[in-house]
């Protein structure tokens, strides 16, 4: 029989098509325990997908970090982009400070890290620097340690070796 060929009244009776009561009952009402189990699956999916909402938003948030944190650091002239990344993650999770306070920091205390702020002479690479006669032994030691810069550790084994 035709759905639209039935009458329901407010009683939730359904009647044939001459109004005659039928024994048939309409699936899409169904019994109150069994609004109860689909209200709590439906509950339990929401949990799921709030849950499953919040894990993407740390994961976005996080990726959102690390492509801020690399920009600023190869801005700041990393050399080895990996450590860098690696010791400014962690100095980002150990302090509460920002992206680029943490490079500067990064910048301060591991130097070697960073190509030197000292703009280049535009000469070849392989010509290599040379020492500067008012350098004493000292300063090019202090230079050395504090940057970790080869060219400066460099220059200090050769000024030492005479």
């Amino acid at each position: 029989m035709p759905i639209d060929e039935l009458e329901t009244s407010d009683g939730g009776e359904v009647f044939g098509p001459r109004g005659e009561e039928s024994d048939e009952r309409s699936d899409a009402l169904p019994d109150d325990r069994d609004c109860g189990d689909v209200i709590g699956d439906l509950e339990e999916q929401l949990e799921l997908a709030e849950a499953r909402i919040a894990d993407l938003e740390r994961q976005l948030s996080s990726q959102s970090l690390r492509a801020d944190l690399e920009r600023e650091l190869a801005e700041a002239g990393a050399v080895d982009l990996e450590t860098a990344m690696v010791l400014a993650e962690r100095l980002l999770a150990q302090e509460e400070v920002g992206v680029s306070e943490a490079v500067e920091s990064l910048r301060n205390t591991k130097g070697f890290l960073f190509r030197s702020r000292e703009p280049s002479s535009g000469a070849s690479a392989l010509a290599g620097s040379p020492m500067r006669a008012r350098d004493s032994l000292e300063d090019l030691a202090r230079e050395a340690g504090e940057t970790g810069d080869r060219r400066a550790v460099l220059r200090y084994l050769r000024r030492r070796r005479g």
